[in-house]
């Protein structure tokens, strides 16, 4: 077994977002924590391939699926929290990661059942997920452009 410390962040980070739309247990779960335990330990290392990264968010996002969507939301939050630069250089991908799936679904209030969502995150619905990473983003990284 490989020690997390030693993985080539800049090959296995992007191949972990990449599968983020994956929605098979235990895919999904795999490229979810995968994504976000790399992003733990690699912080600022992260820059070099934050375009890889966003790539993988906005293919998942783009399936439109709650439970992709919910997994891109946790992924995103790690990100805005890891390093006040990396947060910073997320900025500029805002509109073509955000814009077109958010706004889409802000309000909506579908609740997760069992099996759908972690057990950390049950009983909170969509809006509430898309809500709480666009605040945590706001206070992360400055003004955010406006969801109507």
């Amino acid at each position: 077994m490989v020690d997390i410390d030693k993985l080539d962040f800049e090959y296995y980070l992007p191949i972990f977002c990449d599968a983020l739309d994956e929605t098979q247990f235990p895919f999904d779960l795999l490229a979810r924590d995968g994504t976000i335990e790399i992003l733990e330990v690699a912080k600022d290392r992260v820059l070099n391939v934050l375009p890889d990264v966003v790539a993988g968010m906005k293919k998942a996002l783009n399936t439109e699926k709650p439970q992709v969507i919910m997994n891109v939301c946790a992924v995103l939050q790690k990100l805005a929290t890891i390093s006040p630069v990396v947060s910073l250089a997320l900025i500029k991908h805002y509109r073509t990661l955000l814009i077109p799936v958010f706004s889409k679904y802000k309000t909506v209030r579908k609740n997760f059942k069992r099996g759908e969502i972690n057990y950390g995150q049950r009983r909170r619905n969509l809006s509430d997920i898309i809500n709480q990473t666009l605040g945590l983003l706001d206070k992360t990284e400055g003004r955010l452009p406006t969801w109507r």
